[in-house]
């Protein structure tokens, strides 16, 4: 049986709703269940589509948690995504690219899913997204700010916190994956972008900003 939800990503899909039909039953979700079918629909849309509609269902249980954690609802749209493999006419060709453009999806004010996690203080979500799904947290938005400049007291502890989290799990795995024992790929051999160094050849990036020494992939 399909539910109002997916009723309206069909019709969007179908050029019958538009995207601001989503918000509107969005903030009746509680009447709503969020399940893997929800995103087979949404993905069966244009790449654009898509896009908007998965990036405005995880907003929405950034700034609105509730029954459904934003993990848990993460964790039906990966399932989606891996079960795409097998459609017929399938576009997707790179699973973990496709995840990870859902997760690091920047608005029209060019904000991330973390950037919206860090204005909206929502700790949680923020570990969410940096440790269990690894969202990129030195994209910038349309004003050059990555989420760390707009992160102030607790939210910013927990940021930094999280990153340096993010970091050493993809250091470790990075050493794990190494064909010379004891040799991190990559090393440093990186160039300066502003207030950061990224390898271009490298696992890892250095972010000033922190005032620390944060280690992650580039």
């Amino acid at each position: 049986m399909i539910n109002n939800l997916d009723s309206i990503i069909l019709g969007i899909k179908d050029g019958e709703k538009a995207i601001e039909d989503l918000r509107v039953v969005l903030k009746k979700v509680k009447e709503e269940v969020i399940t893997t079918q929800t995103f087979n629909y949404a993905l069966q849309c244009p790449q654009t589509t898509k896009e908007a509609i998965v990036h405005e269902i995880l907003l929405h249980f950034i700034q609105n948690p509730g029954e459904q954690s934003l993990e848990q609802v993460i964790q039906y749209l990966d399932g989606a995504i891996q079960s795409r493999i097998y459609a017929k006419n399938n576009p997707i060709r790179n699973l973990d690219e496709e995840f990870r453009t859902h997760i690091n999806f920047k608005d029209e004010e060019g904000n991330t899913l973390l950037h919206h996690a860090v204005i909206g203080n929502k700790t949680e979500e923020i570990t969410t997204l940096l440790v269990t799904y690894s969202a990129n947290p030195l994209i910038q938005n349309a004003d050059n700010k990555v989420p760390s400049d707009l992160a102030q007291g607790k939210t910013k502890e927990v940021l930094i916190k999280n990153m340096k989290k993010q970091a050493n799990t993809k250091k470790e795995s990075a050493m794990v994956g190494s064909l010379v024992p004891g040799v991190i790929i990559g090393g440093f051999l990186g160039v300066v972008l502003g207030a950061g160094v990224c390898c271009s050849k490298s696992f890892w990036w250095y972010d000033t900003r922190c005032n620390d020494s944060i280690f992650s992939c580039c």
